[in-house]
C-alpha cells in the first residue's frame, strides 16, 4: 500500500503525533517544574520550623552571656544529619561561634547549591537585634528525590 504525503489520513495523523509529542514534553516539563518548587518549598518550610525552635533559646542564652549553653544548643542542633553548619555572629562572644560537619567554609556551601538560610537574633526582654544566625541545610535529600522523579518518570 502505498501512502500518499498529500492524503488527508497522512496529515492528520501526523498532527497527532505531532501533538502528542509536544503535550508529552510540555507534561514532562511542568512536572518536574512543579514538583521542584514544591519540595524546595517544603525543604524551605523544614529550615523555617528549625530556625523557629532555636532562635528564641539562642538569643536568650546569648543575652545573658551563657556562651556555654549557646555552644551545647548549636552541637545539639547539628545531631539533625540535614544540618551541614551553624554559624553565630553577635557582639555579645568575643568571636563567631560556627559548628559544622564538614571542615567546608561557607562558600563552599554556597558553590555547592545547599540551601542557606540567615536569620536575626532577637533579645527577647529588649526586642533589640543582637546577633544573627546563618544555618546552611543539605539539599542531598532534593536531590535524591529528583533523581527519583526522573526515574519514575522516564
Amino acid at each position: 500500500m502505498k501512502i500518499n504525503k498529500n492524503s488527508i489520513i497522512f496529515k492528520v495523523i501526523f498532527q497527532l503525533l505531532l501533538f502528542f509529542t509536544l503535550f508529552i514534553v510540555f507534561i514532562a516539563i511542568a512536572s518536574k517544574e512543579i514538583f521542584s518548587s514544591a519540595y524546595m518549598n517544603l525543604e524551605r518550610d523544614k529550615i523555617s520550623i528549625i530556625e523557629e525552635n532555636i532562635t528564641p533559646s539562642l538569643a536568650l542564652n546569648i543575652s545573658y552571656g551563657f556562651s556555654q549553653a549557646v555552644e551545647e544548643i548549636t552541637k545539639q542542633v547539628l545531631n539533625n544529619p540535614n544540618i551541614l553548619l551553624l554559624k553565630i555572629k553577635t557582639d555579645e562572644f568575643d568571636k563567631d561561634l560556627i559548628c559544622t560537619k564538614h571542615k567546608q567554609s561557607i562558600e563552599t556551601y554556597r558553590e555547592d547549591g545547599e540551601f542557606i538560610s540567615k536569620t536575626d537574633l532577637i533579645d527577647p526582654s529588649t526586642s533589640q537585634v543582637i546577633g544573627e544566625m546563618l544555618l546552611v541545610y543539605s539539599k542531598a535529600s532534593y536531590d535524591k528525590y529528583m533523581q527519583e522523579f526522573y526515574s519514575v518518570f522516564l
